[in-house]
């Protein structure tokens, strides 16, 4: 018999949960890609505008974050196209392998970089973008997507 959450059966719940999942990643993806593209690599060289300790300080181990952005959105994404081939839809069981066997081995990464900003990355960044060659490029950069926020937003992850 099937559980009914929310009105809708079991099966139905789960795919509509595992579509919203794969929204969220695939939105989160977005952002990474745009936090890379504008941000993390027009400033990795530019040592007028940070110092390789304030980039450091600032972007600490997005790059790693990135990169396992993108491997957990590749993975959720062929399991959605998987998934539009078989009666099921897209399953629970292999959405969460996905998480457990890329993100697992990578939370460290993740904690210490919340660990980081918190501690770190927004006081030197409040500090840099005091200097006024930094706020220009800031200004420069901003996107013209409504959703995406400024740099300090993105780096909330």
């Amino acid at each position: 018999m099937d559980c009914l959450l929310a009105g809708q059966p079991r099966q139905a719940l789960r795919g509509t949960l595992v579509q919203r999942l794969y929204q969220y990643e695939d939105s989160y993806h977005s952002r990474m890609l745009f936090l890379q593209n504008t941000y993390l690599k027009p400033l990795e060289h530019d040592r007028n505008l940070l110092t390789p300790k304030e980039y450091e300080l600032i972007f600490n181990n997005v790059s790693e974050l990135v990169a396992l952005s993108e491997a957990v959105w590749r993975a959720l994404t062929d399991e959605m196209e998987r998934a539009k081939t078989s009666e099921g839809g897209p399953g629970g069981a292999a959405v969460g392998a996905i998480f457990c066997d890329l993100v697992g081995p990578k939370l460290h990464v993740v904690e210490g970089y919340c660990f980081r900003f918190y501690a770190e990355t927004e006081q030197v960044f409040i500090h840099c973008k005091a200097r006024k060659a930094f706020a220009e490029f800031l200004c420069t950069q901003k996107s013209t997507y409504l959703d995406i926020p400024d740099l300090l937003g993105l780096l909330r992850l």
